[in-house]
């Protein structure tokens, strides 16, 4: 009801398969795509994790560790509160630098801590908003800065949201795939992804 006109090949298969593919042929959707992907690792291996950690081997209750569970979305919050106002006087990629440099901090700071045999609810739920907040300022500008490139956009949004989950799910696989996994795979997962989405960023920057 909204199309300017009527396209009836637009729902031929060929002309959908040629609309993907024109769009996994354009680097800066991929490589932004990818950028959200390790945000949203992220948040899936937190909320795979953490429960494991915090109930098993902290020894917290279900009810204190839903209690705690409430501060993280704080720093996706305030992320995306942050995203609004420096978009204002800042581009999109030094707003990612930001996030990613500060998500990488945040992980650094938590395998340190967890490595000193600081294990406690302190030191697993304390550093998460900041992270959050870092994850919110990549994912927000990725996500724009790749709509800004799309031809295409009903094509790659698609492309986009898929290359989004499958890193997303693929990080939890491997994650879940070590036999032995240790209070250090959580943090360590976070300073790779933090690492991970600043080299992407350098990627992108290169291609102007």
């Amino acid at each position: 009801e909204t199309a300017p006109a009527l396209e009836p090949e637009a729902l031929q298969r060929q002309k959908i398969k040629g609309g993907y593919f024109n769009t996994l042929r354009q680097p800066k959707i991929v490589l932004s795509s990818l950028l959200m992907g390790s945000v949203t690792s992220v948040i899936y291996l937190f909320s795979t994790f953490a429960p494991f950690l915090a109930i098993e081997e902290m020894g917290l209750s279900p009810e204190d560790y839903g209690l705690l569970n409430t501060l993280p979305p704080l720093g996706l919050i305030a992320g995306s509160l942050m995203t609004h106002w420096l978009a204002l006087y800042r581009e999109k990629l030094w707003v990612i630098r930001l996030g990613g440099g500060l998500s990488f901090f945040c992980s650094v700071g938590m395998l340190a801590l967890f490595a000193a045999g600081k294990l406690s609810p302190i030191t697993l739920f304390l550093p998460i908003p900041l992270l959050y907040f870092g994850t919110a300022l990549i994912y927000n500008n990725a996500s724009s800065f790749a709509m800004e490139h799309m031809k295409d956009k009903s094509n790659g949004s698609a492309i986009m949201g898929c290359l989004n989950i499958f890193f997303a799910a693929s990080s939890v696989f491997l994650a879940q795939s070590i036999a032995s996994p240790s209070s250090f795979l959580l943090p360590l997962s976070f300073m790779t992804l933090s690492l991970l989405s600043l080299l992407l960023l350098r990627s992108v920057s290169r291609l102007g």
